[in-house]
This record gives structure tokens, C-alpha cells and sequence, in this order.
């Protein structure tokens, strides 16, 4: 019997157990989730002159209770042993500089930064670079000396500025704003942008840096599904659909690390057969946002270990496409109809997302940079008015409309699909596969589900108002922002203010236009989670919504 025979077996199994522990939980009076509050029944505050030292307000998320910064453990680590886990969905590439991927776990074992970022504190410590400084419009990065690729050409000036110059090639520099990248020798790299920007060592200092010649041996195909970098693993097998395998870089710069023979990522889409996996110790790690499954692994003695930050605040989002002309989606009337009032978004986080979903519709939750709690008193459910602004804007009947998403959205769609009938909407269902090209060309039409990550300041990194905004290659590909100028306007004043006052005001504006004025979009909830590992697990760390699997060891 295999693996996966045996762990199909064991989710059956599992899943009349977690069923029966879930309806005797349901019995108590007493309301435990662990990942939904902060524990000290404090709100923490964030400095807006400083998001290195910004505290993220505790929101659920998935990110883990493990302290960042390599900490001498009480016992010797130990060597050997190979560390699983699953995830539900499959990478849309491995390349980032061609195109954005959905979770830098997936590279994270092969492919470093110049820098690491503590997912609490926002505190940037040196990983490939040394060193670097900032004047004005002008950073400078010092990297380490005799680091090399797996493939081993070496870590150098040119190769970190190629990575940005191939990602500005493809459409991928806005948000790093473009910059011009000076080489001054094999170790320093100066980057001169057109402007102060508050945020320029971070947009760089965190993405990932590829091996230049792999680029030019094998070309872009075999890059989106290959992986060459400096960390502690090398690509042993990616087999799509299935899982992807890394194997100990023995040459690893970083002396003794790391301690693990191998890294290995399953697919595996459904929680129960993940659950199964776990409890039967075939991966070491499992999150859900399942309440009632969350709720059957705690029964069995595991501890959730999550702490929720804002890069762990990951939000299903809804887009109107607006693009042509004729559809129901390009009047501002119908958008807002719907978006704004013929949703009941707390029956669609419950149905789709279980208990631990949160109901917010902006770029991030209380504490973050702006939010603006009059978004939220704008969303209020009403049936019989979005049913009279559709019959005002030409709808009386409805409309057909299509309804697409990943298949990790498969439940949002479903429950979409069911509310949306009230107003006479039909919405025909299309799942598409993460790597389907329709998702970052602009083609797609209807109503899209799609997913994005929080941040304490939205407008930088992966934020969300980075993710929708006109330049983007993924997620609003499909919507035209032009209907209104001021939206981008306004997003490009915040990226380029000189204090966070300035940013905080311009983009709180953009995020009115985005979700109100407009309704170009709206974000639908935001998932919560719990996280669990088995209890051998050592030096497991979070790095920027990433694993650090260089200082991960098994205490058994």
C-alpha cells in the first residue's frame, strides 16, 4: 500500500472522528480561537515614521509563532531527516522575475534575498548583502563576497541587478518603481531611483535573486519550472500536479547549514487528506482555516502555533471585469449594486471559510498605515436596494454573468453563486488553473475570485493596492482603472511621498475610489487560520511569510 493509499484511508477515518469531536465542541459555552484575537486583549500600535518597527496587529493569518532570528537552541541541533508539508494549490511559476507567483514557499529552500525580514517587527537583517545605505534617491547594497549558485556561477553586482532588469523587462518593476542600477564593482550595487521613495531598500531587499547563467543556458521555459539559487537545497524533481522535491546543497555558504537531508512540498487539495497526512506523521506541518478541523487536531494534543501578522492577512477579493463595454460590469451602478450592498459577506466568509474568516473590505485591518473604518460602515447588506439600483442602471431582470477562480476557490464560487441568485444574477462557474495564462493577460471577463496578501503599508511590496492597480500583470490585469485617472494618480503620489502622513492620506484616497467610488473591486473577507507542527520540529522560522528551512531540525 502507498503513501497515498494509506493516507486516504486514514482521512476517512479521521474525518468521523473530527465530525463527532466537533459536535461534542460545539456543546460548550466557551468560544476558543486562539488565532482571531490578540492574547494580550491589547491592540498593538504601528509607527508610521518607521515600519521596520511597526508592531502588525494580531488578525488571523497563518503565520507562526517562531521567532525569526536564529536562536541557540537548548540541545545541539541534528542532522538528517527529510521535512514535508502540503499545500492546496500549485505554484503559477517558479520565476519571479518573469512573473509573480502565488506563495514564495515553493522557492524558498533554493532562492535567497539580499535580505530577511522579520515578519513582527518589519526589521530587515543582511542575508546575500552585507551591508547597504540609503541617501536620498540613491541605495547602495554590499553583498557578500564567495557566495555562488548551485550551478556555480557566482553571487556578484551584475547578477542581483539582472534579476530586476529582466522582472522591469516583463512588466514587473512597478513595484520597485524602476530604478536605475548602477554596477561599482562585483560587490556593490547602486541603485538610483527618480525620487525618494520611503520604502526603496525594502521593495529590493526581500525579492528573490536567480542564477543569471541558468537564465542564459536554459532559457525562460525551462526557468518557470527549474530553480537555481544560492540556498540551502537544490531541485532534486518538480513534478506538476504532484509535489516538488529538494535535496541538502552540501556547498551551502552558510557553514553547517542545513540540517536537513531533504525539503519536500506535496500537493494535496483537500484539508481532510491533509489532516490524514499530518496526524499520521507524513508532513510536519499543516494549516487550515477550518474551524471544525482545527478544532479535532487541538482535541489530539497539538498546540496551534500561529501568530497573526499583516503579511499573514490573506483576503479573497472579488473584480468586476469592466473591459467591455457591453457587459453589465462596466457601469459603476451595477459594480456598486453589488458589491456594496447585494452581498452578505458574513454568510459567504462562513460558507466559504468556516468560523475563522474575518469580514474587512480594505487593504488591511485595524492598525495598518490607512486604514479607514468608514469603508467598512459603506458595505452594508440590502437586498431590495441593490436590487432597485440594478432596475435603475437597466437591470430589472439580472443579468448572466461569469463566475471564475482557482480551484482553491471553488467554495467561494459555489456560495457566490447561490447569493447572487437573489438578485436574479446567474453566474456560470470557471475554474481556471493558476498557471493559465488568462489570469495575467487582461482576457478574462465576469466576476473574478482572486486572493492577495495585507500589509501594514498596502501600497508597498506585495500590498494590495500594489496587486490592484493599472500596471499589474495579475490580479486586476482585467480591470480598466482608467474609468477614473484619479485612482492612479493617487497610488503613485503615495508610493512617492516623503513622509507617511503624505502616503497615508493619498492612498486612503485611491482606496476610497477602488472599493467605494467606483467599486472597482472589493474584498470579500479575509481568511483566518491555525497552524500546527509536530512536536520534534526545531528551528522552523517565518521570514516574511516564507520558511527559513536552513535552520529547521528534527529533535528525534
Amino acid at each position: 500500500m502507498n503513501m497515498k493509499e494509506k493516507i486516504r484511508i486514514v482521512a476517512v477515518l479521521l474525518v468521523l472522528a473530527m465530525l463527532f469531536m466537533f459536535a461534542a465542541s460545539c456543546g460548550s459555552d466557551k468560544t476558543d480561537n486562539p488565532s482571531s484575537t490578540n492574547p494580550s486583549g491589547a491592540a498593538p500600535t504601528a509607527n508610521p515614521s518607521n515600519p521596520s518597527t511597526a508592531a502588525p496587529n494580531q488578525t488571523p493569518g497563518n503565520s507562526d509563532n517562531t521567532d525569526t532570528e536564529a536562536q541557540p537552541p537548548e540541545d545541539a541541533p541534528k542532522y538528517g531527516g527529510v521535512y514535508r508539508y502540503a499545500v492546496p494549490n500549485e505554484p503559477s511559476a517558479l520565476f519571479l522575475p518573469y512573473r509573480s507567483m502565488n506563495g514564495y514557499e515553493w522557492i524558498t529552500p533554493v532562492i535567497e534575498s539580499l535580505c530577511w525580514r522579520h515578519p513582527e517587527t518589519y526589521e530587515f537583517h543582511p542575508l546575500l548583502a552585507e551591508s547597504w545605505t540609503q541617501d536620498d534617491k540613491v541605495v547602495t547594497f554590499k553583498l557578500k563576497k564567495g557566495i555562488h549558485f548551485t550551478d556555480g556561477s557566482e553571487l556578484t553586482a551584475d547578477v542581483v541587478a539582472w534579476n530586476f532588469e529582466l522582472a522591469m523587462e516583463n512588466g514587473n518593476g512597478a513595484s520597485f518603481y524602476n530604478p536605475v542600477f548602477n554596477r561599482i564593482d562585483d560587490y556593490t550595487l547602486e541603485v538610483v531611483f527618480d525620487q525618494f521613495y520611503l520604502n526603496a531598500v525594502g521593495v529590493l531587499a526581500t525579492r528573490p535573486i536567480y542564477s543569471k547563467k541558468a537564465y542564459e543556458d536554459n532559457g525562460l521555459d525551462w526557468c518557470l519550472v527549474n530553480l537555481v539559487g544560492t540556498g540551502p537545497f537544490v531541485l532534486k524533481e518538480y513534478v506538476q500536479g504532484s509535489r516538488i522535491v529538494f535535496e541538502r546543497n552540501d556547498n551551502y555558504w552558510q557553514a553547517g547549514l542545513p540540517y536537513l537531508d531533504g525539503w519536500e512540498i506535496l500537493l494535496i487539495p483537500e484539508a481532510a487528506t491533509q489532516m490524514a497526512a499530518f496526524t499520521s506523521d507524513e508532513i510536519m506541518r499543516f494549516t487550515t482555516s477550518d474551524a471544525g478541523i482545527a478544532a479535532s487536531i487541538t482535541a489530539l494534543g497539538y498546540e496551534d502555533v500561529s501568530v497573526q501578522t499583516y503579511d499573514s492577512g490573506w483576503f479573497t477579493s472579488l473584480l468586476p471585469s469592466n473591459r467591455d463595454p457591453d457587459s453589465p460590469w462596466a457601469k459603476k451602478e451595477v459594480r456598486q449594486a453589488v458589491l456594496l450592498y447585494g452581498i452578505d459577506y458574513n454568510e459567504l466568509a462562513l460558507l466559504a471559510n468556516g468560523p475563522m474568516a474575518n469580514v474587512y473590505h480594505q487593504c488591511g485591518f485595524e492598525g495598518s498605515l490607512f486604514y479607514d473604518p468608514d469603508i467598512e460602515k459603506a458595505y452594508v447588506y440590502d437586498l431590495e436596494k441593490a436590487k432597485q439600483m440594478l432596475a435603475d442602471a437597466g437591470y430589472p431582470d439580472g443579468f448572466t454573468t461569469t463566475l471564475s477562480g482557482i480551484p482553491a476557490n471553488v467554495s467561494v464560487m459555489t456560495a457566490l453563486q447561490d447569493i447572487l441568485k437573489r438578485l436574479n444574477i446567474t453566474c456560470n462557474v470557471v475554474e481556471t488553473n493558476p498557471t493559465d495564462p488568462a489570469r495575467y493577460d487582461g482576457s478574462l471577463r465576469g466576476l473574478v475570485v482572486s486572493n492577495g496578501a495585507s500589509a501594514w503599508d498596502a501600497t508597498t511590496g506585495g500590498g494590495a493596492l500594489v496587486a490592484l492597480r493599472s500596471t499589474a500583470k495579475a490580479h486586476a490585469s482585467h480591470i480598466d482603472f482608467t474609468q477614473n485617472p484619479d485612482y492612479g494618480r493617487l497610488i503613485d503620489e503615495a508610493s512617492k511621498a516623503r513622509t507617511y502622513d503624505e502616503r497615508a492620506e493619498a492612498a486612503g484616497q485611491a482606496q476610497r475610489i477602488l472599493f467605494l467610488d467606483e467599486a472597482f473591486a472589493a474584498i470579500a473577507y479575509f481568511n483566518g487560520g491555525a497552524a500546527f507542527r509536530q512536536p520534534y520540529v526545531r528551528g522552523e522560522l517565518m521570514e516574511y511569510n516564507t520558511f527559513s528551512p536552513r535552520d529547521t531540525w528534527f529533535d528525534k
